[in-house]
């Protein structure tokens, strides 16, 4: 007998596989206790995606991935309690995900994470949770670990997105979506050199090179491949908040769940 949460897993896993299909305009059904049930008749044939699928491009998934709360955001140790960074954390990562959310041209967001805390707060904000498993070790093979998912579950393109980056905006999650038509890979550089965004299509277009100077390694890694690198330069997507003087910046927002957590933690005064 399946236990309860391996279960829940594979629900999720239909799931999945259902909105990337639906997004590629399949009538699709999902197992439920071991029954299929079909879904409603939509009352429109159309689909958000209609546009992506004239364009060839198809259903693109977005995709966090987040470390272990244990282990992020070291560099605010200086300003941050443990407790406080964990809460930060999840913060920004609630604001990328209502980001996304936002967007109705991605399929299904799904956040990867050895963490099981944060793999149940994704959850509740309606993203898919992708567990990494214990054999992978390193963001980049869990990114890859994940991307593959995605791709075996219908996603077409893949957009990542780090956790650490609520400063992004609508506009700029567009104008990466926009350019994917247009180049197999888009790069949004930051400002220490890493990587703000990538898109790819499809999802394993290139290998994942996340780290230190990991703009110049994906470019290199396209250019290795023959595929064309498209460079969209966004002032939300250039800095990742990792030290205690990228704070102010979040300070200096309106609305973001990541402010309002700095601001109750009296954070203002140590920045």
């Amino acid at each position: 007998m399946l236990s309860a949460a391996k279960h829940l897993d594979e629900m999720q896993d239909d799931r999945l596989r259902v909105t990337l299909r639906q997004a590629q305009g399949e009538r699709c059904s999902i197992s439920v206790h071991g029954e299929l049930v079909e879904p409603r008749a939509e009352k429109t044939a159309r689909s958000p995606f209609d546009k992506l699928r004239v364009s060839g491009s198809g259903p693109i998934a977005a995709l966090v991935p987040v470390k272990r709360l244990a282990q992020a955001k070291s560099r605010l140790r200086p300003v941050l309690s443990d407790d406080q960074r964990r809460e930060f954390v999840l913060a920004m990562l609630e604001d990328v995900l209502r980001l996304l959310a936002g967007q109705p041209a991605i399929a299904a967001t799904a956040v990867v994470s050895a963490d099981e805390e944060v793999l149940a707060f994704a959850r509740r904000l309606g993203a898919q949770p992708i567990r990494e498993p214990q054999s992978v070790r390193g963001l980049n093979a869990a990114l890859a670990f994940a991307a593959e998912a995605l791709a075996r579950h219908g996603a077409s393109g893949l957009l990542v997105l780090p956790a650490d980056v609520p400063l992004a905006t609508p506009e700029d999650i567009e104008a990466i979506l926009a350019t994917a038509h247009e180049a197999p890979v888009v790069l949004c550089p930051s400002h220490s050199g890493g990587t703000g965004a990538l898109a790819l299509r499809p999802p394993q277009a290139i290998p994942f090179r996340f780290g230190p100077h990991s703009f110049a390694a994906h470019r290199r890694a396209a250019v290795e491949r023959g595929l064309p690198v498209a460079v969209v330069s966004r002032p939300g997507l250039a800095l990742d908040i990792d030290r205690p003087e990228d704070l102010p910046a979040v300070l200096a927002t309106n609305g973001s769940r990541s402010r309002e957590a700095l601001r109750a933690m009296a954070v203002v005064a140590a920045v």
